[in-house]
């Protein structure tokens, strides 16, 4: 029994806001009380997540989600229902199964606002919080790099997130139910495909990687990539939800009616389950070294001698290689600056070469930091940075480099990385936003960027041919397969992903990297400067693991395949499907739209 006196107090004209003036309070103290305390500390944790999650809540109340309306405040649960769903979906918790409920609550919201006033402005604010909710909750943890591009990450995500629900809504409000999710699942595939391939690029939270900590259910991606897995999501939110309305509907629950959802789970699990335990590993047997120096990037990495790191790369590579090591594998950046063109030119290179001379068979991977000087501008090279030197204006470009050394005064072969981190590595479309260089500046992002590379290179020896992928690179199945089809049959995962701190990214990281194995069907090889360095077979299983924060290495054997999926042979044909179905919609509603406008003109016709 509730007491009279708080069915009084709910029922207050002044209840809600004393209420929202209290939740302001909170958000307040927490936005000040991380924000200082994140002022005098080294590294940040998890401080971010309090952080934006206060903002988030103040958002909430300043755009009156927790009013007195009762519509505006189940909304919020739902939205926010939806959020939490998506974060706990993704790996680390990985509560995958909670993935297919997650669209519900902002399907429902959308339903409810199909004939009401305003109904778009308030779909399009609940799927935003909801989106921004995931957003922060799940990758709050790139703030550690770089605080404002972060800020910016979280927010953009979450309003292109919003562009296929929204288009949904509209849909939904000219087309029955089942069309109507049909074409939702399209555009939303659509807008997978488009942020995996422009420059504002950050797909981390693609519907499709929640499954990365789950490769027994998965092992069809070797045909469909990892957007058949965001179409496995979609379709059974669709298919859910269809059968709620169906039962709200007819206030009865049929059995025909549960099995579409049933055969919908059951089925990809079952053909997983075969392709799983029929396949077998293939190719010749590698023998690899793989390095794990510790080095703790905001205030060791780069600030100690460059002696005293190739020191300690160097005895863990005597204490690890042996004369049958085919390979040995240094993380991300391991050292740098040097001149692309001229790396003989570098000790460090030297000494390298010099332990390579005593193992004629081993090849070392190794990540470091290059330039190129140009003595005026070039066409055709972005990104250039106006220098001086020696009292004469040059043109460098930096890149992130991977390099494969083989010793005996055998030539090196390079690869400049290709896929850049928005923010960090790169100022998306600089040309066309210039005006908003000042602000990047101020915020700590880059607009001088890196240089990249429009194609993947891979590095071939007598043993084998290597698909080199330097850290974001190795969320990308569609940049990955392109190694593949130049020949690759082995990869190697350089990264350095201690700038997040000890949080839930450099296990996401690792996770991601399954579904590449999968996709392509090779052996992984995973080199990370502060861990998590490991093996990953070609069905998706982890090995050999080096834990965080240790210095140490990994020997291990592993299998180069040189066979081609599906996937690398025909890439995402899903999303291709997706383009294809969502230009189709479009256009059924444009012709709609159209005729209803005509039918109100001849209707003002007929009245005069």
């Amino acid at each position: 029994m509730v007491p009279q006196f708080a069915k009084k107090l709910h029922k207050h004209p002044r209840f809600y806001i004393l209420v929202n003036f209290l939740l302001a309070v909170i958000a307040l103290f927490g936005v000040f009380y991380t924000g200082n305390a994140m002022l005098d500390m080294d590294l940040w944790g998890y401080y971010p997540l309090y952080f934006f999650l206060s903002c988030w809540l103040l958002g909430q109340v300043i755009v009156g989600s927790l009013a007195k309306k009762t519509r505006s405040r189940k909304y919020l649960l739902l939205s926010s229902l939806s959020g939490v769903l998506f974060h706990l979906s993704f790996p680390d918790p990985s509560i995958t199964p909670l993935i297919f409920t997650a669209f519900l609550p902002l399907l429902y919201i959308a339903e409810k606002e199909l004939k009401k006033q305003g109904g778009a402005w308030r779909v399009f604010r609940y799927s935003y919080s909801g989106f921004l909710l995931w957003n922060i909750l799940t990758t709050f943890w790139v703030a550690n790099t770089s605080f404002a591009p972060a800020t910016v990450a979280f927010s953009l995500n979450s309003l292109f997130m919003t562009i296929p629900f929204v288009l949904y809504f509209h849909f939904r409000k000219r087309f029955p139910i089942v069309i109507s999710l049909v074409a939702f699942a399209a555009f939303w595939l659509s807008f997978e495909m488009i942020h995996l391939r422009w420059e504002i690029s950050w797909p981390w939270l693609t519907l499709g990687n929640a499954f990365s900590s789950r490769s027994l259910w998965i092992q069809w991606y070797e045909f469909t990539g990892h957007l058949g897995g965001s179409a496995w999501v979609l379709i059974m939110n669709a298919l859910i939800f269809f059968v709620l309305m169906e039962v709200r509907k007819e206030m009865q629950m049929k059995v025909s009616t549960l099995l579409f959802p049933m055969f919908g789970l059951v089925i990809p699990l079952f053909a997983s389950f075969f392709v799983f335990f029929g396949y077998q590993e293939k190719g010749e047997i590698i023998d690899v070294s793989i390095i794990q120096p510790n080095f703790e990037p905001h205030y060791e990495k780069f600030d100690i001698p460059s002696q005293v790191q190739l020191d300690r790369f160097l005895r863990l590579a005597s204490e690890s290689v042996g004369d049958s090591t085919d390979y040995l594998v240094f993380p991300e950046t391991s050292f740098g600056a040097f001149p692309i063109d001229d790396l003989e030119s570098s000790r460090t290179i030297g000494k390298l070469n010099m332990f390579l001379d005593s193992f004629p068979d081993l090849s070392l991977v190794t990540g470091l930091v290059s330039y190129k000087i140009y003595d005026e501008k070039e066409a055709g090279v972005n990104n250039l940075r106006e220098i001086n030197k020696e009292g004469e204006k040059k043109y460098m470009v930096v890149q992130n480099s991977a390099v494969q050394l083989q010793g005996g005064g055998m030539p090196y072969d390079v690869h400049v990385k290709g896929k850049l981190v928005p923010g960090a590595e790169i100022f998306p479309y600089s040309k066309l936003l210039f005006f908003l260089e000042p602000i990047v500046k101020k915020a700590g992002g880059s607009t001088a960027g890196h240089q990249r590379s429009k194609d993947p290179s891979v590095f071939k020896s007598s043993k084998a041919n290597i698909a080199t992928s330097i850290c974001y690179e190795s969320i990308y199945g569609y940049w990955m397969r392109k190694y593949m089809q130049k020949g690759a049959d082995l990869i190697f995962v350089i990264t350095n992903d201690g700038w997040w701190d000890n949080t839930p990214g450099h296990r996401q990281h690792l996770a991601y990297s399954i579904l590449r194995a999968i996709e392509l069907r090779k052996s992984i090889a995973r080199s990370a400067n502060t861990g998590i360095s490991c093996v990953i077979d070609q069905h998706g299983r982890v090995f050999n693991t080096l834990e965080y924060e240790t210095e140490g290495f990994i020997n291990s054997k592993i299998q180069a395949n040189p066979e081609l999926t599906f996937y690398a042979r025909n890439g995402d044909l899903l999303g291709r499907l997706g383009y294809l179905l969502s230009a189709i919609f479009l256009a059924f509603m444009l012709r709609k739209n159209f005729k209803r406008k005509s039918g109100w003109k001849d209707k003002e016709a007929k009245s005069t």
